[in-house]
């Protein structure tokens, strides 16, 4: 509280380097005691205490990034460790299997000419909760101008957590989306890596997300039921 009176004082008066100010101090024991303070003191004490504030307000910061980027990294470790599983259960016949095949006889699609649709679901209810199964779905597209891949993981709570795109008929850019709780909070665009303002990426994200929402209620209401 001295050291805000003082700078205020200070702060209000114009003081410069080398002036002196005269301050009437109370001693602890209410006694008054009558000093001459040297401005450039009183302007060290104000850089000392914004070193200190700057400091503090760093320290602070650094903690909470760290933390926000180790929970991140927990986050990608845990669907990571979860797509390895899912992966592995899948090729040793862990888990039940759909295969649909769009436009076998190769007819000329609308629009696209050439179109081709293999679709893989992969699903286990052991560990189903009361919201759905668990759910792992490989798409590949053949389109005349290129070909299309894509990848959705469901965990045992029904949640999308992870997807992969990839589209070579716009562009020839790996997309990696990685969610909690359906909500993406990380996206990777080829090297570029986009955290904020994620509702703005309509394509391909937006349009993966809303996709993997139809391949679950599928997969749930009609391959399960």
């Amino acid at each position: 509280a001295f050291y805000r009176d003082v700078l205020g004082f200070v702060h209000r008066k114009q003081l410069r380097w080398g002036d002196s100010v005269f301050i009437q101090l109370i001693n602890i024991d209410n006694s008054m005691s009558r000093e001459y303070i040297s401005c450039t003191d009183i302007l060290c004490m104000q850089e000392e205490l914004f070193v200190k504030n700057y400091i503090f307000f760093l320290l602070l910061f650094i903690s909470v990034m760290t933390g926000m980027y180790a929970d991140e990294q927990h986050d990608i470790a845990e669907i990571h460790q979860l797509y390895t599983n899912v992966i592995h259960r899948a090729k040793s016949d862990g888990m039940y299997h759909a295969h649909i095949t769009v436009n076998e006889e190769d007819h000329s699609w609308r629009a696209l000419g050439t179109f081709a649709q293999d679709m893989d679901i992969y699903f286990d209810d052991s560990l189903k909760t009361e919201d759905g199964p668990l759910i792992y779905v490989k798409i590949a597209a053949k389109l005349s101008a290129g070909y299309r891949n894509e990848e959705y993981l469901f965990n045992a709570d029904g949640n999308l957590v992870f997807v992969f795109y990839e589209d070579h008929y716009h562009e020839d850019v790996k997309h990696h989306i990685y969610l909690k709780n359906s909500a993406p909070f990380l996206y990777k665009k080829g090297d570029e890596e986009i955290r904020k303002n994620l509702d703005a990426e309509e394509f391909p994200l937006q349009w993966c997300i809303a996709r993997g929402k139809r391949l679950y209620d599928f997969t749930f209401y009609v391959l399960m039921h």
